[in-house]
């Protein structure tokens, strides 16, 4: 028997989508949507943007929330795809394809050391000298994310602050970190020196930021003068010939009205007994507040609950409710059984007109020898009906849920809803090569649509870039303690040049997945690839806060970009083939 594409739809976001009583059309604007909205509405994000590619067309482009939250005589701004965007680490797979085009052309090789730099570096240490290009790359290298504080050592090359400019830590500083620093092994408790390369893998800023300005310096000593080159490299070898026009290493006086706006709101939970909201506890005391924020409660089906903050050195101290309310539901709480996990996945229920509508994924678990049961508790009237859903592996890991059946009686989840403090710029360190570019979601979907290596492609990626792109995905290390991929454990995940690699399960017929994510205070990005089905997302948010231990920190773009991409992909495999 056909099933049509709005019952397939159906099953995996829930009968909401593609019914003829609600204004859902089933199309990959409501997939976006449904779960953007989502993030919004729980007060893990201000502003969202998400690019959705597949097949020949143009890259879908959505926008939701603000992209500046309004501040003072400044009004609020609502996000749109052409504003512009720190991008953090997603800026590594820029300065890799740069190192991919090198070794295409034949002028790198990946097996470059660094001791073949001696004029940029000086004289580095034995094993230091011994680096390759691919090692500072894929981050086997041993070398740490960043110089030790210069409170904590002052040796040469240790760090002035968190995130200094390049006035303050100059190539010149950055240089000595390496000629002192030694390759270790951060997989124990205690670092130890690396006995040999490569190193276990360690995610590396250093790492890549050298990698940058080496692959621009043109003999002499390490300077200034190599970022700057770098930025012309990646104009020339990348920006231009993708068409991508609002890219900046430091952005224009005449353009920076188009700037995003990055917050570090305070993320906070609510507790619930007997209908009153009895309690708020702060997950994130955020940053930059200049006074006590407003906080609201939405949701959980009841009316009257109220809270106020207190706030305390830029930070939101504390939650207190001031009165309880009536008729309150706690949360439904989502949970997989009997899947013999040894870490049990998290998710949360989306809820519209009183239907579970999807389910949106912040942790897959791990060890999953069989696909879980779902069960979801409370959250919903008595006189309701349970929703049903089923849970799909990936690797042992849960990747998506697909709805059964939705339910009745269910309310909009209780969120706590903090205003944002001041809005959050970022310095360009001298490491800039591996996190400081700035790029809007038109661009930035225009390099992940190269990214895939479609054959599809109406306008074909150039050659070039094609071919860094190529060599900058394949996989080099495991991320596990042994960095060869000969002994790396089935599933885990793997690393390319700066690029994540999650290996193909063929099982559960889903293609390998290749992702970069992007971090910064106030800013969070994420490019998921599913090259083998061609089809790419990229999300942008603009929130990303610190979070009280030991909570993880939630990455918002990256749970956004993973559940889009699954909910696109299992609808790409409905007969009927990808949404419109």
């Amino acid at each position: 028997m056909r099933i049509s594409r709005a019952l397939w739809l159906a099953a995996v976001l829930g009968s909401a989508v593609g019914s003829a009583s609600s204004a859902y059309a089933g199309s990959t604007r409501e997939i976006v949507a449904i779960f953007s909205r989502n993030a919004i509405q729980e007060g893990q994000a201000v502003g969202v943007g998400v690019a959705v590619i597949y097949g020949p067309a143009a890259p879908r482009l959505y926008t939701f929330g603000k992209s500046f939250a309004g501040s003072g005589a400044t009004p609020a701004r609502p996000f749109a795809p052409d504003d512009l965007f720190e991008i953090g680490s997603v800026t590594k797979v820029f300065t890799t394809n740069l190192l991919g085009q090198a070794v295409h052309r034949g002028q790198r090789s990946l097996s470059d050391p660094l001791s073949a730099f001696s004029a940029a570096l000086g004289t580095l240490k034995p094993l230091t000298s011994q680096v390759t290009l691919q090692q500072l790359a894929d981050f086997t290298g041993g070398i740490a994310d960043y110089a030790p504080s210069c409170s904590e050592d002052d040796k040469p090359g240790c760090l002035p602050s968190g995130r200094p400019t390049i006035t303050e830590y100059s190539a010149r500083h950055f240089a000595a970190f390496f000629r002192r620093t030694r390759p270790m092994d951060f997989t124990t408790p205690t670092p130890t020196r690396a006995k040999a390369l490569p190193a276990p893998y360690y995610y590396s800023d250093f790492s890549v930021g050298l990698l940058g300005l080496l692959l621009a310096n043109q003999g002499g000593a390490l300077s200034n003068r190599d970022l700057n080159r770098w930025y012309r490299m990646v104009t020339r070898e990348i920006l231009r010939p993708l068409g991508m026009q609002s890219t900046f290493l430091d952005v224009p006086a005449d353009q920076t009205s188009r700037l995003v706006g990055g917050y570090q709101q305070a993320l906070a939970r609510a507790e619930v007994s007997g209908g009153q909201v009895t309690a708020i506890s702060l997950t994130s005391h955020g940053a930059r507040y200049t006074q006590a924020p407003r906080v609201r409660l939405v949701g959980g089906g009841g009316t009257g609950a109220r809270a106020k903050a207190t706030f305390d050195e830029g930070r939101v101290s504390e939650i207190t409710v001031t009165q309880g309310g009536t008729g309150y539901l706690a949360p439904a709480t989502v949970n997989f059984n009997d899947g013999g996990s040894t870490t049990e996945a998290e998710a949360n229920i989306i809820v519209q007109d009183g239907k579970v509508v999807a389910i949106a994924m912040r942790a897959g678990g791990a060890g999953y020898k069989q696909v879980p049961n779902v069960s979801i508790v409370g959250g919903r009237a008595p006189s309701g009906s349970n929703a049903q859903a089923t849970a799909h592996l990936v690797n042992g890991q849960v990747a998506y849920v697909t709805i059964d059946d939705p339910g009745e009686g269910y309310v909009t989840p209780l969120s706590v809803i903090v205003e944002p403090g001041e809005a959050t710029q970022n310095a360009i360190p001298i490491w800039a090569p591996a996190g400081a570019l700035t790029t809007s979601l038109t661009d930035l979907s225009q390099f992940a649509r190269a990214a895939l290596l479609s054959k599809r492609l109406r306008d074909p990626v150039p050659r070039r870039v094609a071919a860094g792109f190529r060599i900058a995905q394949a996989p080099y290390a495991c991320t596990g303690d042994d960095p060869s991929l000969d002994n790396c454990p089935a599933g885990q995940m793997q690393s390319g040049l700066s690029w994540a690699v999650q290996p193909a399960d063929k099982v559960n017929r889903v293609p390998s997945i290749v992702i970069k994510d992007g971090g910064l205070p106030g800013f969070s990005t994420y490019v998921a690839l599913m090259p083998d089905a061609g089809i790419a997302v990229v999300t942008m948010v603009n929130s990303r806060s610190p979070v009280v231990p030991p909570l993880k920190e939630p990455a918002a773009a990256a749970h956004l970009a993973n559940n889009i991409l699954y909910a696109v992909h299992a609808a790409c495999q409905s007969p009927g083939g990808c949404p419109p």
